[in-house]
């Protein structure tokens, strides 16, 4: 099968507001407004409660008629090709340039003008697309290098990292500097310089980017299943110089090719989002399902040393659309819950059945989750059902490796 690229940071649902201006009558992108076609009292009422605003034509877009507020509407401005970076502040500078934050993005493909308006005004320099003509693959290639949240900057002994404000990881990351650092601490101290890691439900890259840093010939695939939060991860990617070392994709697994879910956020917790099959046929735009076998072939990566899960009770849904990942014996690393298991359909006693099935033997991440120190420990557990935690780490081990063997079940990384 053919993997279709999903666009980074795509809203999942309404409130988009585009401004085609000059080139709204040539392109097929539903929606979109011009100086010809909407009066200014109709686009203030689509500004109110938008979600974003997408500006292909910044020349015409009736920059005099924007309330304070609106410039805090998450924006896609495409620069104008025909001038250059003085022109571009002379007619833009005060009228908009001044007024971006870093939740906005500028797209602009030439080097020399991106590198001069970031140094004037510290627009974030986006990885952007050609707007020499856009139609709606374009169009939504600019609207995925945005993030819709305002993001604070926290920086790290691991990484510095773009999160969300207030959000639970953002605190976690500031107090402990990581998220889950038990496990993390393990899998450093674990990771060899040329290991393949998959990261699924990679959210920010709290795990994916202090791994890379380990790596000199490896590599990581991160996938993360919530556009948005997809966004923030190629951002932190980039931030932290491992591009070359890190695959963002905005992916969302499953058991099965094709299937639509809905995302359900958690209340101040973006890594608690989970996805449900979708039982309604309205109200928003469902998130696509792909299998991990067939990703990983489109990807054409060697073998996964290392295989990480954590899907908020999505762990089966993986795991049955990986057996050819899975063929290749790595390491896995597994968040489990059983309420969260049981959320997906699944039963504590069905992964267990699974792993023992592959021939997996079992450890579990001991002490606290979060901690500031380098410590971590691994515990032998004979079943999930004996861990008296409910939500928990579990490192399976496949019967013909002995790497954890060797690194021991305790440590400093």
């Amino acid at each position: 099968m053919s993997i279709v690229e999903t666009p980074l940071g795509r809203s999942a649902g309404g409130g988009r507001v585009i401004w085609g201006g000059r080139w709204s009558a040539s392109t097929s992108v539903g929606g979109a407004r011009d100086g010809w076609n909407s009066d200014r009292t109709d686009l203030l009422a689509q500004l109110d409660g938008a979600a974003e605003l997408v500006v292909l034509d910044a020349l015409s877009f009736p920059w005099e008629t924007m309330r304070p507020t609106d410039f805090d509407i998450p924006m896609v401005l495409a620069l104008p090709a025909t001038l250059d970076a003085t022109a571009i502040e002379q007619v833009l500078g005060d009228v908009v340039l001044d007024r971006l934050t870093p939740h906005d993005v500028v797209v602009e493909s030439r080097e020399e003008v991106r590198r001069d308006l970031v140094a004037r005004h510290g627009l974030v320099a986006a990885r952007v697309v050609d707007p020499g003509g856009p139609d709606p693959e374009d169009v939504d290639r600019w609207i995925a290098a945005r993030s819709l949240a305002r993001l604070d900057e926290v920086e790290t002994d691991l990484g510095v990292y773009r999160s969300q404000a207030g959000d639970l990881i953002t605190r976690q990351l500031r107090e402990f500097g990581a998220h889950q650092r038990g496990v993390l601490n393990m899998l450093l101290a674990l990771v060899r310089p040329d290991d393949v890691i998959i990261d699924v439900g990679a959210h920010i890259g709290t795990l994916a980017i202090p791994l890379a840093q380990r790596l000199v010939d490896g590599h990581v695939l991160a996938l993360e299943g919530h556009p948005a939060t997809a966004a923030i991860l190629a951002h932190n990617v980039a931030a932290n110089g491992l591009d070359d070392r890190i695959t963002v994709r905005n992916r969302l697994l499953g058991e099965v090719d094709g299937e639509l879910l809905d995302p359900r956020l958690a209340e101040g917790n973006t890594g608690g989002t989970a996805f449900r099959r979708r039982l309604r046929a309205a109200g928003g735009e469902a998130l696509t399902t792909a299998r991990l076998d067939d990703v990983w072939d489109h990807e054409g990566l060697p073998p996964p040393t290392i295989l990480k899960v954590d899907v908020e009770g999505a762990e089966m849904r993986v795991l049955r659309g990986a057996e050819a990942v899975l063929a290749t014996s790595p390491i896995l690393v597994l968040e489990v819950s059983e309420d969260q298991l049981a959320a997906n359909g699944d039963r504590l006693e069905d992964l267990q059945t699974w792993l023992d099935d592959h021939g997996f033997r079992l450890l579990a991440s001991a002490g606290e989750r979060n901690h500031r120190s380098g410590d971590w420990e691994l515990l032998p557990l004979a079943s999930l059902r004996d861990h008296p935690d409910a939500l928990f780490d579990v490192v399976a081990v496949p019967s013909d490796s002995s790497r954890v063997d060797d690194l021991g079940l305790r440590g400093t990384a």
